[in-house]
């Protein structure tokens, strides 16, 4: 099974990356698909640039030119000329944190108020609401879609990083402007919990738990289990009748970060 998600930390940094493309065949043999290849590649990098002095927004700039090089001419069988993903970073600045993200990776960052702030990118929203209006009432078995959400898949990828579209980390065209920013005070007692969509979906599309009790069973190291809830309930769905996705086993991925005392 190919799994197009990756995380990582390295020094003060720590980062969470889901990645999405058409499934053609992959421009290098040693992944999978080209999504899988990028999350690798921006995975990489980071960690090789973890201890850079550079702003985030430099960083994430550099970062940009670096995958696009890498991955050279746009791929003109997608629409949108090339894999994507979606891509949260969070670095430790001393007191504070600072957050950068793009698409629907899913942060929670505990504050020293008590709060629990959960960030997301919901600018992608709106195209996925069209691709399952597209496929609402067709019948549908497992992992295979209707051809006319497909056909919307297709058509949403037209408007990656377009001014009426939605942001996402892609090779073939400029994103790092379209990045999300924030410097935000953390409890550093509490961890940071990172997360793919595949597990967000725990509180954020079959609304097993709320997110405040998702991210406490993180913190206590539950992790396991809630990949073997998430997988029963997936399981209990078949045909994603009841629970509306396009994949019936998303890829699952979740980072706890705990920073280290100073």
């Amino acid at each position: 099974m190919v799994n197009e998600d990756h995380a990582g930390a390295a020094g003060e940094l720590a980062w969470m990356l889901d990645g999405a493309g058409l499934g053609r065949q992959p421009r290098y043999p040693k992944f999978s698909t080209d999504a899988a290849w990028l999350v690798h590649a921006v995975s990489d990098w980071l960690a090789a640039h973890a201890t850079s002095s550079l702003s985030m927004p430099a960083l994430l700039g550099a970062l940009e030119k670096h995958i696009a090089s890498a991955f050279g001419l746009p791929d003109e069988t997608d629409p949108a000329g090339g894999p994507s993903a979606c891509l949260t970073v969070v670095r430790r600045a001393g007191s504070s944190l600072e957050l950068a993200w793009i698409a629907d990776t899913v942060a929670f960052i505990p504050r020293r108020s008590g709060r629990l702030d959960v960030v997301t990118d919901d600018r992608v929203a709106p195209f996925e609401e069209l691709a399952f209006t597209a496929m609402r009432g067709l019948p549908r078995f497992g992992s295979d879609l209707p051809e006319r959400a497909r056909d919307q898949i297709r058509l949403n990828r037209t408007q990656v990083n377009q001014p009426s579209g939605y942001a996402v980390v892609c090779p073939s065209r400029p994103w790092a402007h379209l990045v999300r920013h924030a410097t935000l005070d953390f409890d550093a007692t509490r961890p940071i919990v990172l997360m793919s969509d595949g597990v967000s979906r725990l509180f954020d599309t079959f609304r097993f738990m709320t997110a405040e009790a998702l991210y406490a069973r993180c913190a206590e190291g539950d992790g396991p289990t809630l990949l073997e809830t998430l997988r029963a309930i997936e399981q209990q769905d078949p045909d994603a009748q009841t629970f509306t996705r396009f994949k019936i086993h998303d890829d699952a991925t979740l980072l706890v970060a705990r920073a280290i005392p100073e």
